[in-house]
């Protein structure tokens, strides 16, 4: 659910603490500052730093779950205690490199990645279906293995994780990647929190984030079975796909009668029913009847389905058993305990959550899954 953090705190530290940096000077009032850093050999994965001795000021970057050496290229999803766990590696880090400094949970968050993975045969297919997505005041551009659409400091990504890790495929990955000005943001107008990396490493606020832009990318719209077998077979046979097309719908409603009502010619025929079978888009029975063999579409779910759009005045009220109602509230009410309850990771069977949010006389009933 989290990867990289950065996070920024104010501090008089000795250069000398630093493996490298830049100097600038004025000529003309003889005024010197200097942008230092220390990063971690090439051989082993830490925490990297940037202290600007002007301001007196040092940031930390670094991507939680390879700090605990978790693998961030399977279907890993952080949990909350392996969060608190690389919390308290980071601190240990950062004592160890610069002395007693607070604990780094209560520094001023700079960047915050949140995250979702979804085990999937073929993510690029959801890429594609996903990938036409056109939010708007979002630029669209080619990212990797996927798609990245950025607006006002913040970029969401949707890739192959797997194939951007190097090995093999199968993860597709949901990535929200907030900057110093959406953190701001999310901060002053969803959350009504202050900006600690405590404030915003939290499940229920990461889903809620999450859940914004799963709903504007239409995410949580189904695909239907037609739709998605003609874009896996788009992505399979490119410019050929009309033919391969036409060919599995004769194949599938014919069979060897094909042949007799003259839909196609023989070698056409075995040609394409080799060649369909071999991709996995049709299944030869013994009895000679041709079937299609990839009508399946994997719903993606977050462990909360759909969400609010809006996190600042919330209130909750009781709904259907196991459920809570989400409005608008009129009073300008912390919403930290209405996300925590409503939207955080609870462990146990699946339970139902309503959602619903009032916009003018317009009322949205909305209902999720934890999963």
């Amino acid at each position: 659910m989290y990867d990289t953090i950065s996070a920024m705190i104010e501090t008089r530290l000795d250069a000398d603490l630093f493996t490298g940096g830049q100097v600038k000077a004025d000529f003309e009032t003889g005024e010197e500052w200097s942008r230092l850093w220390r990063n971690p050999s090439d051989d082993e994965y830490g925490p990297r730093y940037t202290y600007w001795s002007d301001g007196g000021a040092l940031k930390v970057e670094v991507s939680l779950p390879k700090l605990i050496d978790a693998d961030n290229s399977n279907s890993y999803n952080m949990s909350e205690e392996d969060k608190e766990h690389a919390l308290d590696v980071l601190n240990l880090h950062i004592r160890s490199a610069f002395g007693d400094l607070p604990d780094v949970r209560s520094w001023r968050c700079q960047r915050v990645d949140y995250c979702w993975n979804w085990q999937v045969d073929e993510p690029e297919w959801y890429v594609a279906i996903y990938g036409q997505a056109s939010p708007s005041g979002a630029s669209k551009q080619v990212y990797g293995h996927g798609v990245v659409w950025k607006k006002r400091r913040r970029w969401v990504k949707l890739y192959d994780k797997r194939k951007e890790a190097g090995g093999g495929d199968g993860l597709l990955r949901l990535e929200v990647s907030n900057y110093r000005q959406a953190v701001q943001y999310m901060c002053d107008r969803w959350f009504g929190s202050g900006r600690t990396v405590a404030d915003v490493l939290q499940a229920g606020r990461a889903l809620f984030v999450l859940g914004v832009e799963y709903e504007r990318l239409n995410m949580h719209v189904p695909i239907s079975s037609e739709a998605g077998l003609l874009r896996r077979m788009r992505l399979h046979y490119g410019a050929s796909v009309s033919g391969a097309w036409y060919a599995l719908a004769v194949l599938r409603r014919f069979g060897p009668g094909a042949l007799t009502l003259d839909l196609m010619s023989e070698g056409s025929y075995y040609t394409w029913r080799k060649r369909l079978a071999a991709d996995g888009f049709l299944v030869v029975q013994p009895d000679r009847h041709l079937l299609n063999s990839r009508q399946d579409v994997t719903r993606l779910h977050l462990p909360v389905m759909e969400t609010v759009r809006k996190g600042k005045n919330l209130e909750a009220s009781p709904a259907a058993p196991g459920g809570v109602v989400l409005k608008n509230s009129a009073r300008n009410s912390d919403a930290e305990e209405v996300l925590k309850a409503a939207l955080g990771v609870v462990a146990g069977p699946p339970q139902v959550l309503m959602i619903a949010f009032l916009d003018g006389s317009r009322s949205l009933e909305k209902t999720g899954v934890w999963e």
